[in-house]
């Protein structure tokens, strides 16, 4: 699991910003949000350009770093660096818990495009790499089976990815643990991704091909959406229907932007189990749904095992302890990234009205 993440110079971040999994409280409610004291469900709250999706769009750096898991995703990347600092490259800082094995990795890189100028691999606090702007000579490495690699075909890449190419695949190996979690990242905001591939296709109709058209229509009436749905043939190929007396209507045709959005959340909640997802990240998440939509959604995915989630959002609905936590809920500005757990002198309780409070001015940002 993703631990503890910093940025420094990148788009908007002047200053180092970090956000930290780690710092945890011993609530008693809300259990199933924290796994072995790292925070497993978080949602990110702030103001508009207050970095929410920067700082999603820094974390996903790593994925466009070390795999070839992304398609236009330069949209998203203009203006890589931050232009009020004087830097020629942009500073990223991971920390990840894999059962008793903790690996940082930190890297430094002058566009989305590039490949890092350095990088620094520290497993279980001793740096075991260290390499610096693409020269071997700047190379230190203390990694089991890299004493006999063959150097020749190295060139313009990330010198985490050209080990994970050539190294064995060892259980618990560090490399490729920290690959094996890259590879199961996802970013979504609507229907585009940066992570795991998958076809448009593969959502369209995987409710029918995985036989979970019922289970559709009960998330669908848990959240207040009464259809009755069947399975309409239409020869060469077949689509979700409503049933309205003696005639089906195609699905799509009749539904609202928000159910619409409830209908893409299910498929890919499926496409998640199937993908193996470990890390996901939706950036505004609900900006199409109710309030209560917007909670039985965050329910939804508070649930899911072996998932760490991270939404970001504009609705302060959501500050509640009904369906999250101080220590699990995040205030976002360029300067800093703080939980609602430390910013305030408040002691924080189950019954305390948290959106009451935050609007009230009691936390610090």
């Amino acid at each position: 699991m993703l631990t503890k993440f910093s940025v420094l110079g990148f788009k908007g971040f002047s200053k180092k910003v970090t956000l930290n999994l780690l710092n945890t409280n011993d609530y008693q409610y809300n259990k199933n949000l924290i796994q072995n004291k790292i925070v497993k469900n978080s949602i990110l709250f702030g103001k508009n350009a207050s970095g929410k999706s920067n700082l999603g769009f820094a974390i996903f750096d790593i994925v466009l770093t070390l795999t070839n898991k992304y398609q236009n995703v330069g949209k998203y990347y203009q203006n890589y660096l931050n232009l009020e600092i004087k830097r020629d490259y942009a500073e990223f800082e991971y920390t990840f818990q894999f059962d008793d094995m903790m690996i940082e990795y930190i890297y430094y890189k002058k566009d989305y495009d590039t490949v890092p100028v350095y990088e620094k691999l520290i497993v279980n606090h001793e740096t075991v790499l260290e390499y610096h702007f693409q020269d071997l000579e700047h190379l230190f490495i203390k990694i089991e089976d890299t004493e006999s690699l063959n150097w020749e075909y190295f060139d313009n890449m990330s010198m985490i990815n050209y080990l994970a190419s050539r190294l064995p695949k060892i259980k618990n190996h560090p490399i490729h643990l920290l690959m094996d979690f890259v590879n199961s990242m996802l970013w979504i905001k609507k229907d585009e991704s940066i992570g795991i591939k998958y076809h448009n296709n593969e959502l369209n109709d995987i409710i029918l091909r995985k036989n979970k058209l019922k289970n559709f229509e009960t998330f669908l009436k848990n959240n207040h959406i009464n259809y009755h749905l069947e399975d309409m043939n239409l020869g060469n190929h077949h689509i979700i229907g409503i049933r309205f007396k003696d005639a089906v209507v195609p699905f799509f045709t009749l539904i609202s932007t928000g159910t619409n959005d409830l209908w893409l959340f299910y498929s890919w909640r499926i496409w998640l189990e199937q993908a193996n997802v470990k890390f996901l990240f939706i950036d505004e998440f609900d900006v199409n749904y109710h309030f209560d939509l917007a909670e039985s959604v965050v329910k939804e995915l508070n649930s899911t095992p072996n998932l760490q989630t991270i939404l970001s959002t504009h609705n302060t609905y959501l500050m509640s302890n009904k369906i999250t936590r101080p220590d699990c809920t995040f205030i976002v500005s360029p300067k800093r990234v703080v939980s609602l757990s430390n910013a305030t002198n408040k002691e924080l309780q189950e019954a305390h009205n948290i959106e009451k409070l935050y609007r009230g001015g009691h936390f610090e940002n």
